[in-house]
């Protein structure tokens, strides 16, 4: 975004060298940290002087359909000093929309939106980069990442541990989620399947209403769910899929734990 120096290296932006001013930034819109307003004028004003500052023609700004995104109805028209939280945000992602940028890059964007506003902003991000856009969003809420978004990185420590589709890092051919009934305790069965000859790593989640255990094993799944059945446990669900948070905190203690020089780790 060209908004600190990088120590080293170089970043390239739709195939153009990034520093402050660079040219190929009108082409990035951006919602870094929080969105910032002047709190006198309506959210429609403040959208128009933002777009008034670029220098560029108005009628490029798609005023129509970011103030859809936004959803606001007649409050576009109040001051901003009278809107929530909530409202800014969504005010801040449309402003950032504005003009309608080859690369939008958001920070935290449900920051303040409640659940139904946060599962509407979904689509409207697919829509927009169905129309051969690029969304990179910056995000610690990894359900939502993991709803929202096709690809992920992930970083530690400044540096990237992992990447790949959502797809690629929560399924796995060699992975098997048994899932057990609320308040059962997925330990016993986790020490039967860790005696399982060809079980390479068995991993507990102690979650009391979905207690479950991720079994990485070299066999056909078919035997891991028949050993699982055997054991007595409750089991009332079996997938192959991880949530994307045990696939980040894998990584994580593999990346923390390991040669500097890495770049890439097994999803699990």
């Amino acid at each position: 975004m060209g908004l600190i120096a990088p120590d080293a290296g170089r970043v390239h932006v739709l195939g153009r060298q990034v520093g402050p001013g660079t040219p190929v930034l009108a082409r990035v819109g951006a919602l870094i940290e929080g969105p910032g307003f002047l709190p006198h004028l309506s959210g429609r004003a403040n959208l128009e002087a933002y777009w008034a500052a670029t220098g560029r023609d108005p009628a490029e700004a798609g005023y129509e359909e970011v103030l859809e995104i936004a959803a606001l109805g007649g409050a576009i028209e109040r001051p901003v000093r009278t809107y929530s939280h909530g409202m800014r945000q969504r005010l801040g992602i449309a402003q950032a929309m504005l003009g309608l940028p080859e690369v939008l890059v958001l920070d935290e964007p449900t920051n303040g939106l409640d659940p139904p506003q946060i599962a509407g902003l979904r689509p409207v991000l697919a829509r927009y980069a169905a129309a051969g856009r690029t969304v990179v969003v910056s995000s610690h809420l990894l359900a939502e990442v993991e709803l929202t978004c096709s690809h992920v990185v992930v970083m530690h420590a400044g540096r990237v541990v992992v990447t790949g589709t959502v797809a690629e890092l929560v399924d796995s051919t060699d992975t098997t989620v048994v899932t057990l009934a609320p308040g059962s305790d997925p330990s016993s069965l986790a020490e039967r399947l860790r005696d399982l000859e060809g079980v390479s790593e068995v991993d507990v989640v102690e979650d009391v209403d979905e207690p479950h255990v991720v079994v990485v094993a070299h066999l056909p799944r078919a035997e891991v769910v028949r050993a699982a059945a055997a054991s007595g446990a409750d089991v009332v669900g079996v997938s192959s899929r991880r949530h994307l948070e045990e696939v980040f905190l894998g990584v994580i203690a593999a990346a923390s734990g390991s040669d500097p020089d890495l770049r890439q780790v097994r999803s699990r």
